[in-house]
């Protein structure tokens, strides 16, 4: 059987689609990790310097933690300029954090960045998934004043998608809606455990990198 084909446009940031994010106060079935989940996740702003054009924003994403003040985020946040780089990752509590880039791999999407934190950070999951699963993103829509928290369920385990760019790469496909800034965020089972991070969204779904693809960047 040919596989259907997402084609995605995702240049700095997610595309908008229609809102999803609640405030915190509000019930669902994610509501006991949500604490948790907050507390590990980051708004991610990276800047630039440079002698011609002074200092910019190149993207602003969130982050997720897992451990020992390490979060992981898109590369695409983070951006690809000359000049240097400055990043400042902003937790829940609105600490602003200064973070220093350890690794980038544009190939996957996915950056590293260490940060003075004492959070505990997401578990990767080791279990299965599968089409049907309830899972949920968080993270920081911009233009918005609460963060985000999208409840939905996997659509596709393997979604082979075609970025603009016509970069292929196979993605974990979920009717969670993502907003406009949730690149780099979590995507979390119903245990708290990060099977993914988010990377993209078109027609109404939201994509995100495997577990396994995050567990190889982090090897």
């Amino acid at each position: 059987m040919i596989k259907r084909i997402c084609i995605m446009l995702l240049v700095t940031f997610f595309m908008p689609v229609s809102a999803g994010a609640y405030p915190y106060n509000q019930q669902h079935t994610f509501q006991a990790q949500l604490e948790t989940a907050r507390a590990n996740t980051t708004i991610v702003t990276a800047y630039y310097t440079s002698r011609f054009e002074g200092t910019r924003i190149q993207g602003i994403g969130t982050g997720t933690l897992v451990g020992d003040g390490l979060l992981l985020t898109n590369a695409h946040v983070v951006g690809s300029n000359t000049g240097a780089l400055h990043i400042d990752v902003t937790t829940y509590d609105n600490v602003v954090h200064d973070g220093t880039l350890l690794r980038i791999d544009r190939s996957v999407d996915l950056a590293l960045i260490r940060i003075d934190s004492a959070a505990d950070g997401f578990a990767l999951s080791g279990t299965q998934i599968y089409p049907g699963m309830q899972v949920m993103t968080v993270g920081q829509p911009q233009g918005l004043a609460h963060w985000s928290f999208s409840e939905g369920a996997i659509v596709d385990i393997s979604r082979s998608c075609i970025m603009t760019s016509g970069e292929r790469w196979t993605a974990i496909m979920t009717d969670a809606q993502s907003i406009h800034g949730n690149s780099g965020g979590p995507l979390i089972n119903d245990r708290g455990k990060l099977v993914g991070i988010m990377r993209g969204a078109a027609e109404g779904y939201s994509f995100a990198i495997p577990i396994e693809g995050v567990r190889e960047f982090l090897q």
